[in-house]
């Protein structure tokens, strides 16, 4: 359920039309009129969600740090809703989805002891929200929970001389999967299945880099072929729907081809494995929540013939 911001109809009188975004998160609506000028997207990260004023420049009095998939989205917008108005209408929309208001400040209340600035703690802001130079801004964490699916978001508002910019931070709560591969697990997903999913192969967002956390189960693999020579594969890769689908065929095709190096650096020969990407048209599981994108995110180990 996407929590729909016609609240602020009512409450800013807006006249314009309310137009979904594609570049919005599924999640929120954006304030109207406001543009997005900045866009951040990280499959695995964590965020420090404030619940308190800062305790020093490095951290909030109280706070949650909380890790799993993160974006960030900042707004602007050269006139209209003040920052405070951007705040409290996200608040209400998020109470009417049933959010819970972890913590909320506005102006001088979001100013720790000793003059600490919540600008500090988030590490000299991106979009540059908040300002010794305008008092004008508001903080407001929240969670979520929609279909089992935990979410924490923050909005970040601040209003200057000429426009007011913010941001929403949006994190789906869930726990990094470590998992790797040892030989019994190869070895029975080949037999039953004809595939196995390459669990602790790792690659950082939109790149095709295998990560060095990727070693121990590239291991397994190698070991598993060097012990069936009479075994040819494709080595598929997949990613989830974000994105088009051009890109995500070529991300796919990109990961898959890597994996394949690193096995042939491990001593495997280049001809008995096949690189291939199929982006997001085979998934494994639903893509509207980030546990789904997650598990279609992957890369396959498929029996093949005996390549001439």
């Amino acid at each position: 359920m996407r929590i729909c911001l016609l609240v602020f109809i009512a409450l800013i009188a807006h006249s314009g039309n309310l137009v979904a975004n594609t570049e919005d998160h599924p999640l929120l609506e954006r304030y109207p009129g406001f543009s997005l000028m900045k866009k951040q997207s990280e499959e695995h990260s964590q965020f420090i969600f404030p619940l308190a004023p800062p305790l020093n420049n490095e951290s909030f009095s109280k706070q949650y740090t909380k890790e799993g998939a993160l974006e960030r989205l900042a707004y602007e917008q050269a006139a209209g809703a003040g920052a405070i108005q951007v705040m409290r209408n996200y608040e209400k929309a998020l109470q009417d989805a049933g959010a819970k208001i972890e913590f909320r400040c506005i102006n001088q209340e979001c100013i720790g002891q000793d003059d600490y600035h919540p600008l500090h703690v988030f590490g000299h802001h991106r979009a540059n929200i908040v300002s010794h130079e305008n008092q004008k801004f508001g903080l407001l964490t929240a969670s979520l929970n929609q279909k089992g699916n935990q979410y924490w978001v923050a909005v970040i508002a601040g209003q200057f001389k000429d426009y007011t910019r913010y941001e929403l931070v949006i994190l789906e709560e869930a726990t990094m999967a470590l998992g790797k591969l040892n030989l019994k697990d190869i070895s029975q997903g080949i037999e039953n299945q004809g595939r196995i999913v390459l669990k602790g192969i790792h690659f950082d967002t939109a790149k095709a880099i295998v990560k060095d956390s990727s070693k121990e189960s590239l291991s397994a693999i190698a070991a598993y072929l060097n012990s069936n020579a009479n075994i040819n594969a494709y080595v598929v890769g997949h990613t989830d729907y974000t994105g088009s689908l051009s890109l995500n065929i070529n991300l796919s095709e990109q990961r898959a081809l890597a994996v394949v190096k690193a096995l042939v650096e491990m001593g495997i020969s280049q001809k008995r494995l096949i690189a291939k990407g199929v982006g997001p048209l085979s998934p494994i599981a639903v893509n509207k929540v980030e546990k789904g994108r997650a598990q279609n995110r992957r890369v396959e180990l498929v029996l093949s013939q005996p390549h001439k």
